[in-house]
């Protein structure tokens, strides 16, 4: 019945999406690699296991988040 309601942020988005949530997943161990280029997604048995970067490192871990420009 509340399907149509719309919920308006009464704070700047960067206080929701920004620096505050970094910070929080930061203190929840996770590990943030922001505006870093992806060369490679290595895949074995249906699962990411490892990801290359553009500058040569490579990351590993238990899931992984993959955000492209719309």
């Amino acid at each position: 019945r509340q399907a149509w309601e719309v919920d308006i942020p009464r704070v700047p988005l960067e206080v929701l999406y920004g620096t505050t949530l970094i910070q929080w997943l930061t203190e929840h161990g996770v590990t943030l690699r922001l505006l870093q280029g992806v060369e490679r997604l290595t895949v074995e048995q249906g699962t990411v296991t490892r990801v290359r970067l553009r500058d040569g490192a490579e990351a590993t871990a238990s899931d992984y988040i993959l955000a492209v420009p719309h």
